[in-house]
């Protein structure tokens, strides 16, 4: 019985290979600026490493936009076989295997400018203030142990603009966000209020991004080994420096 089953899992990994080798991997996404959208050029920074990291393996890739929560079941349940992307946290380790880092991501807490998170730790900074969160994303994990331990108070909404809105009108008293990201919502949807905010940079915190695939899937480990020697290959020829410093240049953040 080993026997027979170890031969399927093989057959499984070959066929996977096989078709991957000579087609295209489908990878679920979602709206994020400047990482990731269906407008940005080479739909955003992220998107762009993954499609050059599998396109240097002989892999095309197409992506397929869904609501984040959405994105994330496709995966996780392996009806698609990645999603791009996701944070390396050990609640998204019990669905996804992960890839190499991409990036590492500055999550900062976004306040209004006369405001100052005070105190010698997070616990004492966040004490009486109220965090706007977004719901299906990724938290730090040494805030989300404050949160389950209800030292501090949150409120969620569907996205990070609707947060930065309720900031701006004083419905919440700190947003917690990716640094990039928070600036491109400013730019774009905010023109001219930038200066009432602020990113405590005091207590950030780093991310890594990644590319997830379904723990529970055949062939994602020949898809992750795959993606992370595409991924070495840009690297090392210096094309994801360049695609890296396009991305501080604003090159991924306006829509074509």
């Amino acid at each position: 019985m080993k026997f027979i089953c170890s031969v399927l899992t093989a057959m499984l990994l070959l066929s996977a290979a096989l078709f991957c080798e000579a087609g295209t991997i489908l990878v679920a996404t979602s709206e994020y600026p400047p990482f990731c959208g269906s407008c940005l050029l080479h739909n955003g920074f992220f998107n762009h490493v993954v499609k050059r990291s599998f396109e240097s393996e002989g892999i095309n890739v197409k992506y397929e936009y869904y609501p984040w929560a959405r994105a994330f079941k496709l995966a996780s349940t392996g009806v698609v076989p990645a999603v791009s992307y996701i944070y390396n946290t050990r609640e998204r380790r019990e669905n996804y295997l992960m890839s190499d880092l991409i990036i590492y991501e500055e999550i900062d807490f976004l306040l209004l400018s006369p405001t100052k998170l005070k105190g010698n730790n997070l616990k004492e900074a966040l004490k009486g203030l109220t965090v706007g969160l977004t719901g299906d994303y990724s938290q730090p994990e040494q805030f989300m142990k404050l949160v389950e331990e209800n030292e501090v108070d949150c409120e969620y909404a569907k996205t990070d603009r609707l947060n930065v809105g309720k900031l701006l009108k004083s419905r919440v008293d700190a947003v917690l966000i990716n640094r990039n990201v928070g600036k491109h919502i400013l730019e774009k949807y905010f023109p001219g209020r930038a200066d009432e905010v602020y990113f405590d940079k005091r207590f950030s915190f780093k991310q890594q991004g990644v590319l997830g695939f379904p723990i529970h899937r055949p062939a994602s480990p020949y898809l992750v080994d795959k993606f992370n020697k595409g991924l070495r290959r840009i690297k090392e020829s210096g094309e994801f420096d360049k695609m890296y410093r396009s991305f501080l240049d604003g090159a991924y953040s306006e829509c074509r």
